[in-house]
């Protein structure tokens, strides 16, 4: 957490300027955030990749650069491996959101996309190829199932809604 705070502070002064930077630092430090993260360690692993995937994506897409696009895919990548592929639906989001509403959405070619995606898909590819050959897929179809199918449906850990409801809400939550 105490990363997050640092990267939020260190590349939100870059992309978006210092007084930007001390305000989302300083949200960040005395919100709820610092006490889950002993609570949920791979959470708070996964919110540090995705907060520096997301600032190093926009100083990518504004500076250009190759180190940028390198951090971006390397946070991805480890993001993927920590959590699965949560962070591929932010970072998409984002990528998509620019991609349809920025009129410089050329500047998208500076992260290499024909690369860097199939890069950061390899180790669930690796992963999955892994677990299957050791249990015939099964645990792959479960997690398809409770992950991917029952958030669709509507029930998810306790958490219930119509059919759909996750279907629907996602969209304006990733606003």
């Amino acid at each position: 957490m105490a990363g997050t705070i640092s990267i939020t502070w260190i590349l939100g002064r870059r992309v978006f300027g210092r007084i930007p930077a001390i305000w989302a630092s300083t949200v960040l430090l005395i919100s709820l955030v610092p006490c889950f993260g002993k609570v949920a360690v791979v959470d708070s692993l996964l919110l540090f990749l995705q907060t520096t995937a997301v600032l190093s994506l926009m100083l990518a897409f504004r500076r250009g650069g190759a180190i940028w696009p390198f951090i971006f895919w390397l946070c991805v990548t480890l993001g993927v491996l920590a959590k699965g592929p949560t962070i591929l639906i932010l970072c998409g989001g984002v990528i998509l959101t620019i991609a349809v509403f920025h009129p410089e959405r050329r500047r998208l070619l500076n992260l290499h996309l024909w690369f860097g995606f199939p890069m950061a898909l390899l180790p669930i590819y690796l992963w999955a190829r892994a677990a299957w050959a050791v249990d015939g897929g099964d645990m792959i179809l479960w997690m398809m199932d409770f992950y991917l199918l029952r958030r669709i449906g509507g029930t998810v850990l306790g958490h219930s809604g119509p059919p759909g409801y996750y279907l629907l809400l996602f969209v304006p939550m990733l606003f």
